[in-house]
């Protein structure tokens, strides 16, 4: 099978996304490599993500998202490299909507993968590699790097499984769709991964609940200013989807065993030293000290 050569993009490019440029900032990459047909960046774009770690129903779940995806010609784009984004890989191939690939290593000189095969010569698959040739394999850090890229290029994401617990149904279905709510752990494990080093760590759950009753009368009060901001939007399934959301998730930050809490984390790029206070009560204080001695 004759390897095929990637299109290189660069910022200047007609056919560079620039959402790319808009939500990375400094932070996007500097080309991107690609093959297959370039008219699939200018469609919308549905991200898909899904853990390696996946229990048994959300897989299904994930199954039907991924047909569902292809049924309604939506453009997916993903890694596709945990097990379950593989198997919906399979799923959007025997359709007939435009695919955007994107692995976590470099497409130089790439082989066409067997199962992407009829449909990339149909013209429905698109490569996309923010990594140069030197990246033969995916590492953890070019994963991390991807997920980030493709993310930033997704209009909407969907989100089947990434964590120990799974999302409400209703918020990550109504509300925020795709949405997760990480755990603390997954948090912290993430940000240490990263190099960050976490400074205070605070429990809102109760405060968030006052919050929500707040949100909840306001939504109340200024209902006819919102829906005269657009009619046809702000419609009374919108009014009834946020007003539960917002009375629901009060009772839930008040619920005595419910397992959803809000953390405020305070953390540091590398190690903080005299820059930050010793102790919290400054948190309280009406005048902040430093937390150590003036000179």
């Amino acid at each position: 099978m004759t390897a095929l050569n990637a299109t290189l993009l660069r910022p200047e490019s007609a056919a560079w996304p620039s959402c790319l440029t808009e939500r990375l900032g400094k932070d996007a990459p500097r080309a991107l490599h690609a093959l297959g047909p370039l008219a699939i960046l200018a469609a919308p774009r549905t991200a898909l993500f899904c853990s390696a770690r996946t229990p048994g129903d959300a897989i299904l779940r994930v199954h039907d998202a991924a047909q569902r995806l292809r049924d309604e010609g939506v453009t997916v784009i993903s890694g596709f490299h945990s097990p379950i984004e593989k198997e919906c890989l399979r799923i959007l191939v025997r359709g007939e909507q435009p695919i955007i690939v994107c692995p976590a290593r470099a497409i130089e000189s790439m082989r066409i993968p067997a199962e992407c095969r009829a449909a990339f010569d149909a013209g429905r698959v698109l490569f996309l590699s923010p990594f140069a040739a030197k990246l033969a394999r995916v590492t953890r850090e070019s994963a991390i790097r991807r997920n980030e890229v493709v993310a930033a290029l997704a209009d909407e994401a969907y989100i089947g499984h990434v964590g120990r617990r799974d999302t409400e149904f209703f918020i990550r279905e109504h509300v925020f769709p795709g949405g997760w709510i990480p755990s603390l752990a997954d948090v912290i494990v993430a940000m240490e991964d990263s190099g960050l080093e976490i400074v205070d760590i605070e429990n809102l759950r109760r405060h968030y609940a006052l919050t929500l009753d707040a949100w909840a009368e306001r939504f109340d009060r200024n209902w006819d200013r919102i829906q005269a901001l657009d009619p046809g939007k702000f419609n009374e399934r919108f009014r009834r989807t946020w007003r539960t959301y917002l009375v629901s998730c009060a009772e839930m930050f008040r619920a005595p065993k419910e397992r959803t809490h809000l953390f405020q984390i305070v953390f540091s790029k590398g190690n903080i030293n005299r820059n930050y206070p010793m102790g919290r009560g400054f948190l309280y204080d009406e005048s902040p000290r430093t937390g150590h001695a003036a000179p």
